[in-house]
């Protein structure tokens, strides 16, 4: 399998906020699944390809521009994803993004996309201010896509 590890990557970026990223697990909150960066996860391919998800991401809209925001904020954002999410017609699971504890972040609730493609999935990001997502397909292993905000 083929990795992409960027599509863009601003000059700003500190080292510690691309390592949160990559030391980040990626959890199917109601499916005991954990995803990470670059790593093969039989488990995951199953469950992918029993539910003939072909591509797929990772999407939050917590802490816009890798900002800590208060919980509420948060939440209102994610509501609005939410309801972008649905208007779409997307399918899609609860996740939470679990940092390394070493981070000094707290977890991100968070919504698995099943076949959504990489243009929508980095258009929601870029609409919701993310820096990053999680994107993957049957040829891609996990990968941090970073959003350009042109």
């Amino acid at each position: 399998m083929l990795t992409i590890t960027a599509h863009f990557m601003p000059n700003d970026y500190l080292i510690e906020l691309v390592l949160a990223y990559y030391s980040t697990a990626y959890r199917l909150s109601d499916h005991g699944i954990e995803i990470r960066i670059g790593a093969p996860n039989t488990e995951f391919d199953e469950f992918c390809r029993k539910r003939n998800i072909c591509e797929w991401a990772f999407l939050t809209a917590f802490n816009p521009a890798s900002v800590q925001t208060s919980a509420q904020a948060d939440e209102l954002s994610n509501a609005k994803l939410k309801a972008e999410l649905d208007k779409g017609g997307f399918r899609y699971c609860r996740g939470l993004g679990v940092p390394d504890d070493c981070m000094g972040w707290e977890p991100e609730v968070s919504f698995f996309v099943w076949n959504i493609d990489l243009s929508t999935s980095s258009e929601l990001a870029r609409q919701f201010g993310q820096k990053a997502i999680v994107y993957g397909n049957r040829a891609i292993l996990p990968s941090i896509i970073w959003i350009n905000h042109r």
